[in-house]
């Protein structure tokens, strides 16, 4: 792969070509209109390689086009022939997949040559199923949901998209609980509400998007995505609490003689150990009481403990501000481990950093295993359409609608949504990451030869630098990165900012020291699982308040005797916090205790068990955002295309158990989903038949239709 001068010298006539020379759209590969299906066709095949081999040194503007790990010169372009290297290795599917790795070297750290690889390229999602509705339990594969387009380059929404990971950036290092009342938040509140997109949305898919933002609020930038997001503190409270700890009394040695030891909190063996908290960290952890309580947050696992406290990365430690680091990540530069950073104590998720730290780290489930072991660990009953469970008078859950059942599902349907995100990255089109959007942007700013590098994309660039520059927002970043780089300028002993100056230095500031991941936008991996897992655990859990008289367990909520959407079993929310829940109270990170420990929320409303999981699913999502790898566009639409890929995932969970049982939840948009399962008559041929109602806000829907439609709505 080619190895690009250092000092950017003017661009000619020639290295101006721009991506359109592969026939590339301005957000990526040209589809056409639509959203992508996830697979090359064979005209994007000719049309993205078709270009003569003397072609192949001309160098492309592709700043809306993922191209990290190739080569780029240091105007940050592409050779053309790399990037067709690139389509043509995807297309074909070979599993040597033939790409070299940049071999030219880093300037960060000097002397540098290790290289990072694409991540899972070739990836092909599981197929799914839909059971038939024959009686025979017929089934077909159906292609995973698909996300719509993304934002074109240019458009008002992908300008805000930016502005919002610009803000985000400003405030990375505020605690939440102090937005409502700091001047930084309102300020940027309002630059943010300047920008054409929050005053008038265009097309129906950025309407949609828009509208679930709501009202720009201080309190609550950012949030909004799913029921629940507003309510209470910023932070799930599935990220910071734990279980409580029991003393059980010893049956067989007591001063009077055997006496009954105190009921274990659970018959699973993940939770029912009385005592998980070793005596020297109990002491540690809390003072005034001998057990452990949920707001000391450490989760029981069997006999061993997972706490909710870590050392996050370094207040105030931003990445690739400076040119001569953008450019070394863009070639592929892996700088994971000789420039992370981090806080010298562990404490709850406080600041959005905090929040962008744990997805940094995070296993594939593990914030909804965590869930998981919260809930089973506080008793909070199944779903009361399951066969098995708590209030069952003979069967209990073990194998199945059990402990174990939970958590080997939450990874199962994980690596489901992972595949199915990541199969649809490296499909058309190659969606630019957020930190190549930045760059073109900062190009742009600078004017002079450094946007004529930007060939054709350089009007839309000109466009969003000209509305980000009115809303004050690019001259708030362009201070940032000038205070981050007085500490790499001590670092590396200069700073250097290649064809940029520092008033036009619109860099995105990164938490990650190698940015974003080695692949593609157009979706989220941590979205997809998060929606995928969370609407798990809300089919799973109860997320009702059942009414007086209704059978605790097993009692399928539709059949054909009982009319469509009774209201009575969507009635009101379960509560997580209040009198009689499993918390007292919301809590949040204590300030007084360098947030070491957790505090009653102030002036904050009882929260419901529902509303704080798909809280969860927001915070994971949305912290890949804080950390400047993912944009809004893709939170929102990757929860949705997770939460449907459950779906699909629970009828055939529930086909396979041959039982009659139904579960039911409120959707990510507050639709009611129900999915049943009819078993077969005893000697059939036949097997279970599985069917998903959904209804509108309205109590409109429980048809066949209606599901399709739900299922297609976010296409």
């Amino acid at each position: 792969m080619t190895r690009f001068r250092p000092n950017p010298s003017p661009p000619s006539a020639t290295a101006t070509r721009t991506h359109s020379a592969l026939m590339l759209s301005s957000g990526g590969v040209d589809t056409g209109r639509g959203q992508t299906n996830g697979s090359w066709s064979a005209a994007q095949i000719k049309a993205a390689t078709s270009l003569h081999s003397s072609d192949d040194d001309i160098l492309l503007a592709a700043f809306g086009t993922y191209t990290k790990g190739l080569g780029h010169d240091p105007y940050g372009r592409v050779r053309a022939g790399d990037l067709k290297q690139l389509i043509t290795a995807l297309t074909t599917r070979h599993a040597g997949f033939n790409v070299p790795l940049y071999s030219g070297g880093f300037l960060r750290p000097s002397g540098s040559h290790e290289a990072r690889r694409q991540e899972s390229p070739l990836a092909t999602p599981a197929p799914l199923t839909r059971p038939g509705d024959d009686g025979l339990g017929a089934t077909g594969p159906t292609a995973a949901p698909q996300m719509p387009a993304s934002p074109e380059l240019g458009s008002d929404e992908l300008t805000a998209e930016m502005g919002e990971l610009y803000a985000a950036a400003l405030l990375r290092d505020i605690p939440f609980e102090r937005w409502a009342t700091c001047r930084i938040t309102a300020r940027l509140t309002e630059q943010l509400a300047d920008l054409p997109y929050f005053q008038h949305a265009k097309g129906p898919a950025a309407a949609k998007r828009r509208l679930a933002r709501g009202d720009l609020d201080p309190a609550h930038l950012f949030n909004g995505c799913t029921p629940g997001d507003r309510v209470g503190p910023y932070i799930s409270q599935f990220l910071l609490v734990g279980n409580r700890e029991y003393a059980a009394l010893d049956a067989l040695d007591t001063e009077d003689g055997p006496k009954a030891a105190r009921a274990a909190p659970s018959q699973d063996a993940l939770s029912r150990a009385a005592r998980y908290v070793p005596a020297p960290i109990r002491k540690l952890l809390r003072t005034q009481e001998d057990c452990i309580q949920p707001n000391d947050g450490v989760i029981r696992y069997g006999v061993q403990m997972i706490s909710q406290r870590f050392a996050g990365h370094l207040d105030g430690c931003d990445h690739m501000t400076e040119w001569a680091t953008w450019l070394d990540v863009q070639n592929g530069s892996n700088r994971k481990d000789a420039y992370d950073r981090f806080r010298d104590t562990a404490r709850f998720i406080t600041t959005p950093r905090d929040l962008a730290t744990y997805v940094h780290f995070d296993t594939l489930f593990q914030a909804y295993q965590n869930a998981a072991l919260i809930l089973l660990g506080a008793e909070e009953p199944t779903d009361q359409g399951l066969p098995e469970g708590r209030g069952h008078p003979t069967r209990d859950g073990a194998a199945t609608f059990g402990a174990a059942h939970i958590l080997s599902m939450l990874a199962e349907v994980g690596h489901l949504a992972l595949t199915s995100a990541q199969s649809q990255k490296f499909a058309p089109p190659l969606t630019a990451r957020p930190e190549a959007l930045a760059a073109g942007i900062a190009l742009s700013q600078t004017g002079g030869s450094a946007a004529e590098s930007l060939g054709s994309e350089q009007p839309l660039f000109a466009r969003m630098s000209r509305d980000l520059t009115e809303s004050g927002l690019l001259s708030a970043i362009c201070q940032l990165n000038r205070t981050n780089n007085r500490f790499w300028s001590a670092q590396y002993g200069t700073v250097d900012l290649g064809p940029l100056h520092e008033d036009s230095n619109a860099l995105l500031p990164q938490v990650y020291p190698e940015g974003s991941p080695m692949h593609p936008g157009h979706g989220s991996a941590h979205a997809t699982v998060a929606g995928a897992c969370v609407t798990v655990l809300k089919a799973f859990f109860e997320m009702y308040q059942l009414p007086a008289g209704t059978p605790e367990r097993g009692r399928p909520i539709l059949t054909g005797a009982e009319p469509l959407h009774p209201a009575a079993y969507f009635s009101d929310e379960r509560m997580l916090s209040g009198e009689g829940a499993m918390l007292p109270h919301p809590y949040t990170p204590d300030p007084e205790y360098d947030y070491t420990r957790l505090t009653a929320a102030k002036d904050s409303a009882d929260l419901t068990v529902q509303g704080e999981l798909n809280k969860l699913a927001s915070n994971i999502s949305f912290g890949r955002c804080f950390a400047g790898v993912e944009r809004y566009s893709e939170h929102y639409e990757s929860l949705r295309q997770g939460e449907r890929i459950a779906v699909d995932f629970l009828r055939r969970k529930l086909m396979d158990g041959q039982s009659a049982a139904s579960v039911r939840f409120a959707s990510f948009d507050g639709d009611h989903v129900a999915i049943t399962c009819q078993p077969p008559t005893m000697g059939s041929r036949a097997t279970a038949k599985t069917r998903v109602h959904v209804w509108d806000r309205h109590g409109k829907g429980g048809t066949e239709a209606a599901y399709d439609a739900w299922r297609d709505r976010h296409r």
